[in-house]
Formats: structure tokens, C-alpha cells, sequence
């Protein structure tokens, strides 16, 4: 069972690293979407360490965090630019490949019997 935030602060971590590569073209003339990048990533970085430095840390729900946040971030988040059409199709992927990580895991939530 998994106790605490962290699997939420991945979540959110990566949305916004969603919403940077999204817009990363749109972002061209601003000095600080490397610097955002970067940061994002040495947090992610730092939180996976941390989990995998303890044994009581449930690394599982750290990289569910990532999925569907960067999942939902995709599929949430808007273009600074009108998205073209692939962009469109990417959002309404994402959002399907959301759903049905959603649905699996909520399947074998109530499915998987532990011994």
C-alpha cells in the first residue's frame, strides 16, 4: 500500500515536463524553457533516487505518478500555438492511452489477490 505524496508530485513534475515539450518550439526566444527543462528533470532525477535509497518507498506508484501525469499533461494541457492536426491526434491518443492505464489499473487493483 502506498502512504504519502510523492506518487502526486511525480504526477505533477511531469505534467509540466509534458507541457514544456509541447510547447518547446513555441518557447523558442524564452532563456528559460532549458532551465525549466532541466530543473524538472534533476527533481524527477532526485525523487527516483530517493525511492529506490529506501526500502520502504513504493517505487511502483513514483513511475504511475510519471505515466499519467505526463499522460495527463498531454492530454490536458493546451498549445501556446494553434495545434495542427497531429498535434490534435497526439492529445486524443494520449487521453485514450490515459484511460486505458486507468481502467487497468483499477481492474487489477480488484483482481490480483495477494498471498
Amino acid at each position: 500500500m502506498a502512504v504519502g505524496a510523492s506518487t502526486s508530485i511525480f504526477g505533477i513534475t511531469s505534467a509540466m515536463l509534458a507541457w514544456i515539450i509541447m510547447n518547446w518550439t513555441s518557447l523558442e526566444g524564452d532563456v528559460y524553457r532549458t532551465i525549466t527543462l532541466i530543473w524538472l528533470i534533476m527533481i524527477l532525477i532526485f525523487n527516483l533516487i530517493m525511492g529506490f535509497a529506501s526500502p520502504l518507498v513504493d517505487n511502483w506508484g513514483h513511475f504511475g505518478g510519471l505515466i499519467v501525469g505526463f499522460g495527463m499533461g498531454y492530454a490536458v494541457f493546451e498549445y501556446i500555438a494553434p495545434p495542427n492536426r497531429h498535434e490534435k491526434n497526439m492529445k486524443i491518443g494520449m487521453a485514450g492511452a490515459v484511460a486505458f492505464y486507468f481502467v487497468l489499473g483499477f481492474i487489477l487493483f480488484y483482481t490480483v489477490v495477494k498471498t
